[in-house]
């Protein structure tokens, strides 16, 4: 009988802006992306689960990986993508982006 692994989930690091990021992050791009996704969770009516989780998983990643603003945007939208996947009936597409 095998046995599975225990995963642990990776906790996020409260100061992760300051001690991961080296590219010029600052804690007001986050404001912003978060913003951004409160007002796709209207225009496309996303569950409120659906944002958090994608904050959730932008905040995992940022505190692993230092992001170019470039970067940051793409992992920003991976995020979103990925928790609309896993939390809504109809996924969003980069067509209604």
């Amino acid at each position: 009988m095998a046995v599975l692994a225990h995963r642990v989930r990776p906790q996020v690091k409260a100061d992760y802006a300051f001690t991961v990021q080296r590219h010029g992050f600052t804690p007001a791009w986050r404001e912003k992306m978060v913003g951004w996704f409160e007002g796709l969770q209207v225009a496309f009516k996303l569950e409120r689960c659906t944002v958090a989780a994608a904050t959730d998983y932008l905040d995992r990643f940022l505190s692993k990986k230092s992001c170019t603003p470039l970067n940051f945007q793409l992992a920003s939208v991976g995020c979103l993508f990925l928790a609309a996947k896993v939390e809504e009936q109809r996924p969003l597409t980069t067509a209604d982006l």
